[in-house]
């Protein structure tokens, strides 16, 4: 599209519009997001994310798909989006048509995933956000590290105790010599 002979002032082109995601995929298997949540009266749904509905995923479920959309709908296939993983990126990516972005074997951590739509005359939308968090793998939580200590201080115990041991029959057969 040609921009340069319309008069975007006062007019829809420049009406504000939002970024949706739609739906976000665990492992490709698991919904976990499907473009809305209930609100807190349960009257009634809302596309912002509550500190109460932040998705928390085993670290086995930590390749993540999202999908997508504007609610600009002239030339929707012209419509770009970029995204930002705040967690992960520092910067927002750049300007592609692409409806779908995934991001495979995250760490554990908390991440929100925030999009932004352009449209075909280069209004930008607001942002979209989806926070969630992955937990670490078991062998990375309080209680296993608790479990390696225990274990390093019940096996030093053995070992002391069975050295004692050893030193206590190697004297006895020093006393019977």
């Amino acid at each position: 599209y040609n921009t340069n002979h319309i008069d975007t002032t006062n007019c829809y082109y420049t009406a504000p519009f939002d970024a949706l995601i739609r739906q976000v995929m665990a492992n490709d298997t698991i919904l976990l997001f499907g473009g809305a949540y209930e609100k807190e009266n349960g009257f009634g749904i809302s596309t912002i994310q509550t500190e109460k509905q932040i998705v928390e995923l085993p670290y086995s479920k930590n390749s993540l798909t999202f999908n997508f959309s504007s609610n600009f709908y002239e030339s929707e296939e012209l419509t770009e989006y970029s995204t930002m993983l705040v967690g992960e990126d520092k910067t927002w990516s750049r300007w592609r048509k692409s409806t779908e972005y995934s991001r495979m074997h995250l760490s554990e951590g908390k991440y929100t995933l925030k999009v932004k739509a352009r449209n075909i005359y280069g209004v930008e939308s607001s942002v979209a956000e989806f926070t969630f968090v992955i937990k670490p793998p078991f062998y990375r939580t309080f209680v296993a590290y608790l479990l390696y200590v225990v274990l390093l201080v019940v096996l030093v115990y053995g070992i002391v105790k069975w050295n004692t041991r050893r030193l206590i029959e190697e004297k006895k057969k020093l006393e019977q010599k």
